[in-house]
């Protein structure tokens, strides 16, 4: 596992809500967050639609990952529970969560989840520091 600068920035963020409760952040979350109420369910016929938040598989290439972190940023930018959502998700929805949660993108929080959930125990990760 590689854990950049950005990743140890991340979980810098994340550490003062390591103390609050699943209900305390879904509650700020729910009734802060920038996204809520944006979203809207794909038209039906449901096989034809794109999900805005978790687009389609064959957007897949050598640029996916920068285009999902360009996204990520624009859709959570000024959001005032970013790093509330952020927590939640990866409490909740673990290394397999997918869309945009927290302004970090899916292939992202996957690498950064093993490093989360070490910090959360307390451990140290087995990783490699990239510079």
């Amino acid at each position: 596992m590689v854990i950049t600068d950005a990743h140890r920035d991340i979980l810098d963020e994340l550490a003062p809500l390591a103390e609050k409760s699943n209900g305390a952040l879904r509650d700020r979350v729910y009734s802060q967050g920038k996204c809520l109420g944006t979203y809207t369910p794909p038209p039906t016929p449901a096989h034809e639609a794109v999900d805005p938040y978790f687009p389609p598989a064959k957007t897949e290439g050598p640029n996916k990952r920068s285009r999902d972190r360009a996204r990520a940023a624009r859709e959570c930018a000024g959001c005032p529970v970013r790093w509330e959502c952020l927590e939640l998700e990866l409490r909740v929805g673990g290394r397999d969560s997918a869309g945009i949660w927290g302004g970090v993108c899916e292939r992202d929080r996957h690498d950064l989840y093993p490093a989360w959930l070490a910090d959360r125990r307390q451990e140290e990760p087995e990783l490699i520091w990239a510079v």
